[in-house]
């Protein structure tokens, strides 16, 4: 969104942190207003665990002066492994005592993540939290963002907020819970995976727990909950503030110093009850498990799924573990066996299926510039634009001859309009498409109003005819 400066308070010489927003932003007529606005909610922020705003400004551009902080952010602490419970409990509940201030001024952050929390360097105060860029904050009270300018990390994304829906606190305990996820098992709980999968997983797949996640590492039952809960899909499963999980977390045995260790395996069945016949309850759950398992491996992953939704939760876990890391809508899978299938069944109007479909072949055919493109595409419609340059870059990597083609040209020349993803978009112009785009660009420039856009079309028109002389 910006660029930040290390700057000093000439007058008491004293450092600050100086963020200059994007020139884009201040394009939009109505953005002044709304920075000044937002900026004066956020100089509410009064806390020890939150950074403040000191002063506003514009000069050639808005500013916002914050305290400068010193120390290391929780992803540079997550680098040297899993953090011990008790000290990752405590940053946690350092985090939601700076969140809960927040939420009482009515400021959701909206991008907690470890990279905006620091340990801040405090003599005699051991880890002491101080959260970072409340500049992504949407406040509950303003009004939407500018339109095609997505905030957040998906990592740490709340399924409400992934999925586009109105926010409220509790996004950000769902973040604060993938966070805590982190530093207990040095992994995120969807590690791996693309921002697409990311999302759909955020949505829709239940994480792991933390004993699954992390080896060999034990977990009190207490704190497993704790984690679930504040993982929950559906924001009134999950603590209803962040003082509630909070008192949550330090209830946990933990943190009280408590090493949590398994249950010792219970002693072997005494000869006398080695026949006893296992429960007709018990037999009826392993005869339908095993019942599942045959159908999957006799008729296929669709039947498998068709059982998935028809025998409940409880069966549902068995056979996705049957399926391994299939993507969800196998009958996607069925449908989609070309590129074709895909463009088909999304302008049947199911884009996030042909999405699914494409990721299998992707998977089957990763040089596929075909299969890119159509990614590519139907990112592009989707809007998720950073996406979509990612896959038209594999897909000229691939093959470069996609150079020309129409639907890439015009989506990348497009994408000079976004700030976050303008220097990908010129970059890719005028590295890998080249002069075929002149076209388009041209007829760019003479369409827009943007000012600010007109003089980066410009600049990667002078870059195409240089490389030509």
């Amino acid at each position: 969104m910006g660029v930040v400066y290390r700057g000093v308070r000439v007058q008491l010489e004293r450092p600050v942190a100086i963020k200059f927003l994007h020139p884009m932003f201040a394009a939009e007529p109505t953005f002044m207003d709304r920075f000044e606005r937002e900026a004066l909610t956020m100089s509410r922020l009064d806390h020890p665990n939150c950074v403040s705003v000191i002063d506003i400004g514009v000069d050639d551009g808005p500013y916002i002066v914050m305290d400068f902080v010193t120390g290391i952010d929780l992803n540079q602490l997550i680098e040297d492994g899993p953090v011990e419970p008790r000290r990752a409990v405590d940053i946690t509940c350092q985090v939601l005592a700076g969140l809960a201030h927040a939420h009482h001024v009515g400021i959701i952050h909206r991008d907690i993540k470890p990279a905006n929390v620091m340990l801040a360097d405090v003599a005699g105060a051991g880890d002491h939290v101080r959260i970072l860029d409340f500049g992504l904050a949407k406040f509950r009270d303003a009004e939407q963002t500018m339109s095609g300018i997505v905030v957040g990390t998906p990592s740490y994304m709340s399924p409400e907020q992934a999925a586009g829906k109105r926010l409220d606190a509790r996004s950000d305990l769902y973040s604060t819970g993938a966070m805590l996820f982190q530093l207990l098992t040095g992994d995120k709980p969807f590690p791996g995976r693309d921002t697409y999968e990311l999302i759909r997983c955020h949505i829709e797949e239940p994480p792991p727990t933390l004993a699954e996640a992390a080896g060999e590492a034990r977990f009190s039952p207490q704190l497993e909950a704790a984690v679930a809960r504040a993982l929950a899909k559906k924001p009134g499963t999950r603590a209803q503030s962040a003082e509630e999980m909070a008192d949550e977390l330090r209830a946990v045995p933990e943190m009280s110093g408590a090493t949590w260790a398994a249950p010792a395996a219970p002693p072997p069945m005494p000869a006398a009850r080695a026949g006893r016949r296992t429960p007709r309850r018990s037999r009826r759950w392993l005869l339908l498990v095993g019942g599942i398992a045959v159908a999957v491996g006799v008729l296929g992953t669709a039947t498998g799924r068709y059982l998935l939704r028809r025998t409940g939760d409880r069966a549902g876990r068995v056979v996705d573990r049957i399926l391994g890391d299939a993507d969800a809508g196998v009958d996607v899978a069925a449908t989609v066996r070309t590129v074709a299938d895909a463009r088909a069944l999304a302008a049947g109007g199911d884009v996030d299926g042909a999405i699914r479909g494409l990721h299998d072949l992707r998977r089957a055919n990763p040089g596929d510039a075909g299969v890119l493109l159509a990614l590519g595409d139907l990112y592009f419609a989707k809007g998720w634009s950073s996406e979509g340059l990612a896959a038209y870059r594999d897909a000229l990597a691939a093959d470069p001859s996609t150079a020309s083609n129409p639907g890439l040209i015009e989506h990348t020349v497009a994408s000079l309009g976004s700030p976050r993803d303008a220097d990908v978009a010129q970059a890719m112009l005028s590295r890998q498409i080249g002069r075929g785009a002149l076209p388009a660009l041209r007829s760019a420039a003479r369409e827009t109003r943007d000012a600010a856009l007109r003089k980066r079309i410009a600049a990667v028109v002078d870059l195409l005819r240089q490389k030509n002389q």
